[in-house]
């Protein structure tokens, strides 16, 4: 089923001013409720994609997901954690420069313990498998971080 298919007929809230989509095109309830509510308080803000922010707005949206994340974990909101810290990885993906994501190699995804080995990369998304899965996934490249090679005894830091 392409987008074409799924949108067609389809008209968002034009009374609202906006359109919000998910990833598979169709409206979303939850973000119409948000812009009422910021709406109703006179905090109506429209959020930029990552792509079209600058590096300092996006390290600025990095800080402001982190603080929100501690918060909603120390408040027992483990899921609503969750949330921000997978918004922090994703706006961390937009500093970071896909072509240092070689291709056929494998990287610690953080959170996990086993490591990605990374077949291909599309925009910032890193497509690929666990080691011990044949199940495909996708991490934002903001999660990936280079294995160590710590047989020597250094621990990754170099050796003497």
């Amino acid at each position: 089923m392409n987008k074409e298919s799924i949108n067609s007929g389809f008209k968002p809230f034009t009374t609202l001013y906006l359109t919000s989509y998910s990833g598979n095109g169709l409206l979303t309830n939850l973000n119409v409720l948000k812009w009422i509510k910021l709406k109703k308080k006179g905090l109506e803000h429209t959020m930029k994609r990552y792509s079209e922010m600058t590096h300092d707005e996006i390290q600025a949206e990095m800080q402001r997901l982190r603080s929100e994340s501690m918060k909603k974990y120390q408040a027992g909101f483990l899921s609503e954690a969750g949330i921000m810290e997978s918004k922090y990885f994703m706006a961390r993906s937009y500093l970071l420069k896909t072509e240092n994501f070689p291709e056929d190699k494998e990287y610690m995804v953080s959170g996990y313990d086993e490591p990605f080995y990374v077949q291909y990369l599309r925009g910032v998304m890193a497509w690929g498998y666990f080691r011990n899965s044949d199940e495909q996934q996708a991490f934002p490249i903001g999660r990936l971080e280079e294995i160590k090679n710590t047989s020597c005894g250094c621990g990754g830091n170099g050796c003497n």
